[in-house]
């Protein structure tokens, strides 16, 4: 399979099980609020209600396809995903080090890697230029430039490897206090850098390396030059995220309840703004873990927290039919226009108007 395939695949199937499982949320938000209507109109009759339907029994489809998807998420970040980040920075190196007559173009000006270059004409069949004007910043922090009156592009085996200049003055610049240096020259032959034509084996960087591969530096078994916390860091995280997806169906159930006032969209809205939360402190984790601020094992911490939460709201809902959550929280609540009156009071007097 070519490398941009995987890269795509990758992409796509990241994609498709995000979508999935908010897309299995909407559809179990909906039976639920009907479910729910019909039991908060049947006065006195909860038990009756509690035994027509379980949300145990319609939350268990949902569990068999967390089971699936946690395994795919296991696969997916503990070996497709290393190796396509690799193939995909592979790419990218690639595109930097194109060779320089093939991104020249006449009269505009062009980058390739630490130089920048213009010319007025060229001649891709020989490798003629017009005039050239190039600018290159050395590995010593000065910069040359060099204005010729015509050039000539040298190839070997297809590649660019040299660039000769005509009659023409070069300048170099350097920082500090030192002097401008000048020259004039009649012609100029500028070698350029080799490029590398490979990036350094694989493995290097722990985003790089598969789960076993993870768990062989993390017990010692392999070097590869990444720290050992921050291979448990990786290999927990990859864990948690997978097991996260497990209980995600029975965060859904509590959220998807609702009645009188709360829209079931408003269920929607919350699970989005939860999943960004739980992401965003799973990452926090794992980055402080990584860098020795948290132990490895932190992102179960998160993960417990959540769980926590998700079975008391499931439980509260599925056994003594409470209250959904969602319920105490208002958009139309006396305390809101309060708030609302407030904010209008201080933005007119900040402008200099009456308030109404």
């Amino acid at each position: 399979m070519a490398r941009l395939d995987r890269y795509l695949l990758e992409i796509f199937l990241t994609l498709w099980v995000r979508i999935g499982l908010l897309t299995l949320a909407i559809l179990l938000l909906e039976k639920l609020v009907r479910i729910t209507d019909l039991i908060s109109s049947a006065q006195g009759q909860t038990g009756v209600a509690a035994r027509m339907i379980s949300l145990w029994r319609l939350v268990r489809p949902f569990l068999m396809a967390s089971f699936a998807m946690a395994a795919f998420a296991v696969v997916l970040t503990g070996w497709i995903q290393p190796k396509a980040r690799y193939e995909y920075r592979l790419i990218v190196l690639g595109i930097k080090e194109r060779t320089v007559d093939s991104v020249f173009q006449e009269q505009k000006f062009v980058r390739v890697g630490d130089m920048v270059a213009w010319t007025s004409r060229l001649d891709r069949e020989n490798g003629e230029l017009g005039e050239t004007f190039l600018v290159q910043r050395s590995p010593e922090a000065q910069d040359r430039m060099f204005i010729s009156q015509s050039g000539r592009l040298v190839r070997e085996s297809g590649q660019t490897v040299e660039i000769d200049f005509g009659p023409g003055l070069g300048v170099r610049l350097p920082e500090g206090e030192m002097q401008m240096e000048r020259m004039a020259f009649t012609n100029l032959a500028w070698k350029l850098a080799a490029a590398e034509t490979s990036l350094r084996p694989r493995g290097k960087d722990d985003e790089e390396l598969t789960l076993p591969e993870l768990l062989a530096v993390a017990s010692g078994r392999e070097d590869r030059g990444v720290p050992r916390e921050m291979a448990a860091a990786g290999i927990n995280n990859q864990l948690a995220r997978a097991v996260l997806t497990l209980i995600l169906p029975l965060l859904a159930v509590p959220l998807g309840l609702g009645y009188g006032r709360t829209p079931a969209g408003y269920g929607v809205l919350v699970g989005v703004i939860v999943l960004v939360t739980i992401h965003k402190s799973l990452e926090f984790v794992y980055d402080s873990a990584v860098v020795g601020k948290l132990p490895p094992g932190s992102s179960w911490g998160v993960l417990a927290i959540v769980s926590a939460l998700t079975f008391w709201l499931f439980w509260r809902s599925a056994e003594r039919l409470a209250r959904p959550p969602l319920t105490y929280f208002s958009f139309s609540l006396p305390g809101a226009e309060a708030l609302r009156r407030m904010l209008t009071h201080i933005r007119n007097r900040a402008a200099g108007s009456p308030t109404p």
